[in-house]
C-alpha cells in the first residue's frame, strides 16, 4: 500500500511540472498626460469677514447753539484732552 502511495506522489510530481506555462498576454500600457510642476513663490494669507468697531467710542454732541466754523480732527485719529476739536461761531 505504501508504495502504491509513494508512485502516485511521484508520478504526481514528475507530470505536474512538466505541463508548459502559457503566457499572459501582456495589454499596452494607457496613454497619459504629464504635465510639469510649477515653482513658485506662494503667499500664505487667510481672508475672514466681519466688522471693524471701536473698543471705546464717544459722541459729541452741541451743547452751544451756534455754526460749526471748522473741524480739526479726522476720523479715527487720536485726540486727547484739551485738544481742539471744533470751532464754532455764534
Amino acid at each position: 500500500m505504501r508504495s502504491i502511495i509513494l508512485l502516485l506522489i511521484t508520478s504526481r510530481l514528475i507530470f505536474g511540472c512538466s505541463q508548459q506555462v502559457t503566457e499572459i498576454p501582456q495589454t499596452p500600457s494607457p496613454e497619459v498626460d504629464v504635465s510639469q510642476p510649477i515653482r513658485a513663490i506662494i503667499t500664505e494669507w487667510d481672508e475672514y469677514t466681519g466688522r471693524f468697531s471701536p473698543v471705546k467710542q464717544v459722541e459729541i454732541r452741541a451743547r452751544v447753539s451756534g455754526y460749526l466754523k471748522s473741524v480739526n480732527f479726522k476720523d479715527g485719529q487720536m485726540v486727547q484732552k484739551g485738544d481742539v476739536l471744533f470751532v464754532m461761531t455764534l
